[in-house]
């Protein structure tokens, strides 16, 4: 017997480099919500969706540590998490990852309509140059910086979740 996913692509636009978190994270929901809405069971954030994209700007320090998640889901992010169960509609959210032993990811998570984690990908690289390009107004962040991905989504008999990232960056 088939089975059908509605899938609702999340059109965000540009979060700002000094955007507030909430109010990304508001606008995030009321995309979450207007899917379900539409019958949707299954939304599609892109990547880096919590924050600017920070790459393309030269941050260090507390600029650039905001930039990244240290857990997930975290208090931060906890409302989507929540409004998604209680709508019953899963969702995938591509966001920058700090790991315990300081590793950093441009990773992705899917997430089921009960809010159970699926699974987590962790992008090969972090976009951006070795080095920063200072002529430029806006630079790319430093790769250099960015381990090799070490995961991909797990699959099984019961469920075959798959993800792409945006890797022409």
């Amino acid at each position: 017997m088939a089975r059908i996913i509605r899938v609702a692509a999340a059109q965000m636009g540009p979060t700002q480099l000094r955007d507030a978190r909430p109010d990304t994270l508001a606008r995030m929901i009321a995309l979450l919500e207007q899917a379900a809405v539409a019958g949707a069971t299954l939304v599609v954030f892109p990547e880096l969706a919590f924050t600017t994209f920070f790459p393309r700007w030269l941050l260090d320090g507390a600029d650039l540590e905001s930039c990244f998640e240290r857990a997930m889901p975290n208090p931060a992010v906890q409302p989507l998490f929540d409004r998604a169960r209680a709508l019953g509609i899963g969702f995938y959210v591509g966001y920058a990852e700090l790991t315990r032993g300081g590793q950093r990811f441009n990773s992705a998570l899917l997430v089921a309509p009960d809010g159970a984690l699926l699974g987590r990908y962790r992008k090969i690289h972090l976009p951006g140059s070795i080095e920063p390009r200072a002529a430029n107004a806006s630079s790319n962040w430093r790769s250099a910086t960015s381990p090799m991905a070490t995961s991909a989504f797990p699959c099984s008999a019961r469920r075959r979740p798959g993800t792409a990232a945006c890797s022409a960056c």
